[in-house]
């Protein structure tokens, strides 16, 4: 049996001891794509319809901005494809500026201010995002330091929560105790949206 599912499944299977699904079966988290796999889904389709790439600097920074999510990656390509000439068959820099501006893309960036239908626990994982943004790294006791410093009353165990919760969203990856953002691409959209401003507003809600 499968259960496929989002925060409330996990959550159920691996923080709530009172659930049946606790200790029931295996968790398996889908995550990025390997790199060979995300090379394949950016230059192959546009092989086979006869396309390339201009220079393989653009192919790297697909791959880099995406950091090896298929459906950004899919959705670039496919950005690629709607403003391109009949007679045209390179793929160029101002092709993929353009795709990196499409509203389809900016879309499937959005919505990650509320994984959960809990209130206080998105606006947790906002500050978390807004706070520590900048920093390419962070650990659980800087977010708990900085929480503190802030004033914003969050027990451990929340905070733990709501890392773990941006971690299956595909927010922020983790490496022993330390935690980066995974994808550069959506980092730099929050980084733009004035992030210490959206910080003080979600400090006053």
């Amino acid at each position: 049996m499968i259960l496929a599912g989002f925060w409330s499944l996990y959550r159920s299977a691996s923080f709530d001891y009172q659930s049946p699904l606790k200790n029931f079966a295996e968790t398996i988290s889908i995550g990025a794509l390997e790199p060979d796999a995300c090379r394949d889904l950016v230059t192959r389709p546009m092989a086979a319809l006869n396309l390339s790439y201009a220079s393989e600097a653009l192919v790297e920074r697909i791959l880099a901005l995406t950091g090896g999510r298929a459906n950004l990656i899919a959705i670039i390509c496919d950005q690629l494809l709607q403003g391109l000439g009949l007679a045209q068959r390179e793929l160029t820099a101002a092709d993929l500026d353009r795709a990196l501006e499409s509203r389809s893309l900016r879309s499937a960036l959005e919505g990650w201010a509320e994984l959960t239908k809990d209130e206080a626990a998105n606006r947790l994982d906002r500050v978390i995002v807004y706070d520590l943004i900048e920093q390419a790294e962070f650990t659980l006791a800087q977010v708990l330091e900085l929480l503190t410093r802030r004033g914003y009353q969050a027990a451990p165990e929340q905070v733990k929560e709501s890392l773990t919760r941006l971690e299956l969203a595909f927010i922020i990856g983790r490496s022993q105790d330390r935690f980066r953002w995974q994808v550069p691409l959506w980092r730099e959209r929050v980084r733009a949206e004035e992030p210490r401003r959206m910080l003080e507003r979600e400090l006053e809600g």
